[in-house]
C-alpha cells in the first residue's frame, strides 16, 4: 500500500511537469493523499495536524528569509547591480578560453545571488549567445553554465537551498563554509581542466558583444552598482545574519534605484511586491522579475514539503526506503547520501522536496549535524540538478536554450559527489 501511494505522488508530480501547471498542484494532492493515509494507519486527524504544523514552524525562518530575498532580486535588477556584475565578469571572457572562462563567470554570479535560476536567467543567457557568436558547442556552453549556476546554489550564504539545508541540520551556515569549499576542490578543478581541454576543440571565430552599450539602454552603469553585492560579502565575512545581510543590501540598491537610476519613490512599493520591469524590452527580457511575489510559489513548495516528514514518519511510508539506505551506509555513508539524493530527486522532480526527503532518511546516519549538512550540500542539492525531468535541470537549461544533452557535460555537478566518494573529510 504504501508503495502505491507513493507511485501516485509520483505520477501527479509527472502530470504536472507535463501540463505545465505548478507543482503546487501536486504536493497539495500529496497531502491529502499522505493525511488519509496516515488516518487509515490508526493515526488521528488533531495528531496529523500537529504533525504537520510542526513541520511548518520549521522552516519558518527560511520562508521570511526567502521573501526578503525576493525584496533583494527586485532591487538588484532595478538598481543595476545584475547588469552591471554580468558585464564585469563578461569583460574578461576570451575566445581562447572560453569554455572555463563562461564556467567562472556563472560560478560568481551564482555565488553572489544564491540563485542557480537567476544566474541562468542573466549570465547564463548572456553566456549562451556569446557561444553562437563564437560558433561554440552549445552542449558545451550548456553544461558550463548549468554547473556553474550550482556552484553558488551550493554554498553562497544567500542560497535559498543552501539555507534550507542549515536549518533541517540545526547548523548555523557560517559554520561549514570552509568545509563546503574544501570539500568541492576537486570537482572544483576537475571541471576548470576539463572545460579547459573542451575549449581546445575547433570552433569558429567572433567577437565577444558590447554588454555595456547594451544595458546602458536601461540604466547608468557605474561602479557604484556593485556595492549592495560588496555588501553582502562583507556582512557574510562578519557572519551576519542571512535575513538581515539581504535586507541592508537591499535598502542601499533602493537608494541607488533613486539617486543613480532615477526612480521614483513612488515605483518603490510595486517594485519590491510585483519586480522590476525594465522600460527597454530587449533588456527586459534578461532583467524583467523579482520581488515577494516571485517568492510566493517556493514558499509554498517549503511549506507543504515541511508537512511531509511528519506524515511520512506517522505513516510509515519510508520504512522501506530507511532499510535501503541503511544497506548502502553499511558500505560508506556519503554513498547512502548520494543514492538517497539521487531517488529523492528523482521522485520529488524539484531541489526543494528532494532536499526535506533526504535529511528524513539520512540524519539517523550522521551524528554530527555540520558533517550531516556538508553531506547533503555534497549529495542532493547537487544530483539534483543531473535529474533529466526535475524543474532544477529544466528550468536553468531551458532559460539559456540548451538541450538536456547538456546534463553529462555540467561536469561539476557530479564530479563534486564522485570525489566525495573517494575522498572523506576527517573534520568538518
Amino acid at each position: 500500500m504504501a508503495a502505491i501511494v507513493l507511485a501516485c505522488f509520483c505520477l501527479a508530480i509527472a502530470a504536472t511537469l507535463a501540463l505545465h501547471v505548478s507543482l503546487l498542484w501536486a504536493l497539495g494532492f500529496g497531502f491529502l493523499l499522505f493525511f488519509c493515509f496516515a488516518l487509515v494507519r490508526g493515526r488521528t486527524a488533531p495528531s496529523l495536524a500537529r504533525l504537520a504544523l510542526d513541520g511548518v514552524r520549521t522552516v519558518f525562518q527560511v520562508c521570511s528569509t526567502l521573501l526578503c530575498i525576493g525584496l533583494l532580486t527586485a532591487a538588484w535588477r532595478a538598481s543595476g547591480t545584475i547588469a552591471y556584475l554580468v558585464d564585469l565578469a563578461l569583460g574578461a571572457v576570451t575566445p581562447d578560453i572560453f569554455l572555463p572562462c563562461v564556467f567562472l563567470c556563472n560560478c560568481a554570479l551564482s555565488f553572489i545571488l544564491g540563485s542557480a535560476f537567476a544566474t541562468a536567467a542573466t549570465m547564463g543567457v548572456i553566456c549562451m549567445s556569446v557561444a553562437h557568436t563564437l560558433d561554440f558547442s552549445v552542449l558545451l556552453a550548456g553544461g558550463a553554465i548549468l554547473a556553474g549556476c550550482y556552484f553558488g546554489d551550493r554554498c553562497s550564504p544567500m542560497s535559498t537551498s543552501s539555507l534550507l539545508v542549515c536549518t533541517l541540520a540545526k547548523v548555523p551556515g557560517h559554520r561549514i563554509m570552509r568545509a563546503l569549499f574544501r570539500t568541492c576542490l576537486p570537482g572544483f578543478a576537475g571541471s576548470l581542466l576539463l572545460y579547459g581541454a573542451a575549449s581546445l576543440l575547433p570552433h569558429g571565430t567572433g567577437a565577444i558583444p558590447d554588454t555595456a552599450a547594451f544595458f546602458a539602454q536601461e540604466y547608468r552603469m557605474g561602479p557604484l552598482l556593485a556595492l549592495p553585492a560588496i555588501l553582502v560579502l562583507v556582512l557574510a565575512f562578519f557572519r551576519v545574519h542571512v535575513r538581515n545581510t539581504v535586507l541592508c543590501s537591499t535598502a542601499l540598491a533602493l537608494v541607488l534605484c533613486l539617486f543613480v537610476q532615477d526612480r521614483s519613490p513612488a515605483e518603490l512599493p510595486q517594485l519590491l511586491v510585483f519586480g522590476f520591469t525594465a522600460a527597454n524590452d530587449e533588456v527586459g527580457r534578461l532583467m524583467n522579475g523579482g520581488g515577494l511575489i516571485s517568492m510566493a510559489e517556493v514558499v509554498g513548495i517549503v511549506c507543504i514539503s515541511s508537512t511531509y516528514a511528519g506524515l511520512f514518519r506517522a505513516g510509515g511510508l519510508m520504512d522501506g526506503l530507511n532499510a535501503v539506505v541503511r544497506r548502502l551506509a553499511a558500505r560508506s555513508s556519503f554513498l547512502a547520501y548520494a543514492g538517497t539524493g539521487l531517488l529523492t530527486g528523482a521522485i520529488a522532480c524539484n531541489q526543494t522536496l528532494a532536499i526535506m526527503l533526504t535529511h528524513q532518511l539520512t540524519e539517523p546516519l550522521q551524528k554530527d549535524p555540520a558533517r550531516h549538512a556538508v553531506d547533503m550540500e555534497d549529495s542532493v542539492l547537487l544530483l539534483a540538478a543531473l535529474v533529466p525531468w526535475s524543474i532544477a535541470t529544466t528550468v536553468p537549461l531551458y532559460m539559456v536554450g540548451a538541450p538536456l544533452a547538456s546534463i553529462p557535460l555540467a561536469f561539476y555537478v557530479w564530479l563534486v559527489p564522485l570525489s566525495r566518494l573517494v575522498f572523506t573529510p576527517r573534520s568538518i
